[in-house]
């Protein structure tokens, strides 16, 4: 009896000490599974064919940088595979990135990415998860919204020899890289002499096309419709251009009179035929049509 005893104490022993042991682990029941780690997985597979390249930012829910990456086109089938703590993160991914685009990197939420100087702004996509990853592993899939639109404009009624240009003034230029926009005045300047702006074939939509001289710019989302202006002007010479102003219109305010969505989730483009003789401007979007005066008031 006595050998029988103490060998049953020796059982007990080894058993409680392997429920310490494996109490210790994250795979018992006994542990809570919320001081695991949890494998996210952000998918880029099904990008549109539109992008070139994604530059990716990850956060924590203090907005500490946990992670970057750029990753190109060719790459976009390869997943990043990452461990991160179990809680509430802050992803972001911007698209098609370069020259016409500044990035003031502050490894925080306060980020920005700006329009550079009076350049047509990039064909930007922006994608945003901010939220809980919880359980063991969590996909992400990476699909980005259209930023901007792009503004097909045709003059008609221009002088001979004549240059036509726009300017298009908005209140942003730019955004947070979280994807607020950027309170800060914006200016694109172009016109028909540029040969990067010209549009080689009309893309304005059937019932603005026409003989005519072209240009063609990105104006990037707004946080609204308020503030936006056109800017209508010529230039002539033969050695040194001289710029005239003819004048201006609230483009604004009238997009905002065709209903345009400035939050939709891809923005739409708009076309607009100038006529510098009559200093009427019309605006469409979609088959939504409107005739605006163009004044002299700047």
């Amino acid at each position: 009896m006595k050998t029988i005893h103490c060998f049953c104490h020796i059982v007990a022993v080894v058993a409680a000490v392997f429920l310490i042991t494996a109490a210790a682990g994250c795979n018992t029941i006994m542990e809570s599974r919320e001081e695991c780690p949890c494998e996210l997985t952000i998918d880029f597979g099904k990008i549109d064919g539109n992008v070139r390249n994604v530059l990716l930012w990850l956060f924590d829910s203090e907005g500490n940088l946990l992670y970057k990456d750029t990753v190109e086109r060719k790459n976009f089938k390869v997943p990043d595979v990452l461990s991160v703590k179990k809680g509430n993160i802050y992803c972001y991914a911007w698209c098609n990135l370069s020259d016409a685009s500044v990035c003031t990197e502050r490894f925080s939420p306060s980020t920005i990415i700006e329009k550079a100087d009076a350049l047509s702004a990039d064909s930007l996509f922006f994608f945003k998860y901010e939220g809980a990853v919880r359980g063991e592993s969590v996909i992400l899939q990476v699909l980005p919204n259209k930023e901007f639109a792009t503004v097909n404009v045709r003059f008609k009624g221009v002088e001979e020899g004549d240059v036509a240009g726009t300017e298009l003034v908005s209140p942003s230029g730019g955004f947070f890289v979280n994807g607020k926009c950027l309170e800060k005045l914006s200016v694109i300047s172009v016109n028909t002499a540029q040969s990067q702006h010209q549009v080689s074939t009309s893309n304005c939509i059937s019932s603005l096309n026409g003989d005519g001289k072209y240009l063609s710019f990105r104006m990037l989302r707004q946080s609204g419709l308020n503030g936006i202006y056109m800017n209508i002007y010529s230039l002539s010479g033969e050695k040194e251009m001289s710029r005239r102003d003819i004048g201006t219109f609230e483009l604004g305010k009238y997009l905002k009179d065709l209903d345009y969505d400035m939050e939709a989730i891809g923005l739409k483009d708009i076309d607009i035929l100038i006529d510098m003789s009559s200093l009427l401007a019309t605006v469409q979007v979609d088959d939504w049509i409107i005739t605006v005066p163009v004044t002299i008031d700047f």
